[in-house]
């Protein structure tokens, strides 16, 4: 007797998925697309900034009469580090805006981040940064980030460039409470002035972060076929998983 085959099974159900408290969280199509914004955030700056320290690469500061200007404002660090849970929190709200606009937005994104890693290596910089003083939590948390984030691959600033995004994700949503569309635009301005006044970015980096996501969000709109292949391969990735 001829052996029959079989369909695979799924690792996991659909349906105990659906009924979890992490759908509540995230939608069923964006499970696997949303952390994967985190995953290639990671691996293009830290690849990128690996390839520099191997290579010895010729580093540039981009800057302008503005950012000798811009004191240091060590409170604005915990702006700085907060934006990680920010990116969180407003790129898993998006992800309930809709499948077709999940998709545009982590395709913008996406090539975003793509295109900064391209840049880093194609044009590194480097910013000079002050000594921090004091004993205080800040003084801490300033000596932390210095030591644990070397200062390069800035331009543009990732740090602005995720955190726009955060805010087109929101932007125009009246689903949302209206205190929730009003924080994420102030916050979001807030972590554009606390890269400058930690002495993390140039004031070139900033524009160039915030007009590379407006750039990609809008023309992601304008081809929305562009987002297809992320659809098609997360879509396939989570019928294997789920079925």
């Amino acid at each position: 007797m001829l052996p029959v085959n079989k369909k695979p099974r799924a690792p996991f159900s659909a349906s105990a998925f659906d009924a979890s408290f992490l759908a509540r969280l995230v939608p069923r199509y964006a499970l696997l697309s949303a952390p994967f914004c985190l995953v290639l955030d990671c691996a293009v700056y830290w690849f990128t900034k690996a390839m520099q320290i191997l290579t010895g690469w010729q580093y540039h500061a981009l800057l302008v009469p503005l950012d000798r200007k811009t004191p240091f404002v060590p409170a604005f660090m915990w702006v700085y580090v907060g934006c990680f849970l920010f990116w969180i929190v407003t790129f898993a709200m998006t992800a309930h805006t809709g499948k077709a606009r999940w998709y545009r937005f982590f395709t913008a994104n996406a090539l975003g981040l793509l295109i900064c890693g391209a840049i880093f290596v194609l044009l590194p910089t480097k910013i000079d940064r002050p000594e921090i003083t004091g004993t205080g939590l800040t003084a801490w948390l300033c000596r932390i980030i210095y030591a644990s984030d070397t200062p390069v691959n800035l331009f543009p600033s990732i740090h602005c460039f995720g955190s726009w995004m955060s805010f087109i994700g929101v932007r125009g949503q009246k689903r949302f409470p209206l205190w929730v569309r009003v924080f994420v635009p102030v916050y979001t301005l807030a972590v554009c002035a606390s890269t400058l006044l930690v002495k993390q970015h140039f004031f070139l980096d900033v524009v160039a972060g915030i007009a590379l996501a407006e750039l990609l969000w809008f023309l992601v709109g304008r081809f929305p076929e562009t987002t297809r292949p992320a659809e098609k391969a997360f879509g396939a990735a989570d019928r294997y998983l789920f079925g």
